[in-house]
C-alpha cells in the first residue's frame, strides 16, 4: 500500500503517524473554509477539502485526490517517498 486518501474522516493522528512510519502516505481532506489543499490544524496530513460541507468534501477534493494518487504511484513531485 502506497497511500491512503480520506475525505473528512475521523482518525487519530497516531494512526496516521503509524501508517506513515510504514511508508504509507496518508492525507485527509477535511471540511474547512480554507482553500483546497491548505494544511489544516498543523497536522501535515490534514488538508482542506475546499468546502465546509461534509457532503461536498469528496467532490470538492476529487482532483486533488487524483493528483495525490498519481504522485504516490508515479513518483511525481510532492513529498519524499
Amino acid at each position: 500500500m502506497k497511500c491512503i486518501c480520506l475525505t473528512d474522516a475521523i482518525f487519530a493522528s497516531e494512526w496516521a503517524a503509524a501508517a506513515e512510519e510504514r511508508g504509507v502516505r496518508v492525507r485527509n481532506w477535511i471540511c474547512s473554509k480554507s482553500p483546497l489543499d491548505e494544511e489544516v490544524m498543523g497536522s501535515g496530513w490534514k488538508v482542506s477539502a475546499g468546502t465546509d460541507v461534509h457532503e461536498n468534501s469528496s467532490h470538492s477534493a476529487l482532483h486533488s485526490i487524483i493528483r495525490r494518487i498519481e504522485e504516490c504511484f508515479m513518483g511525481g513531485g510532492g513529498e519524499e517517498e
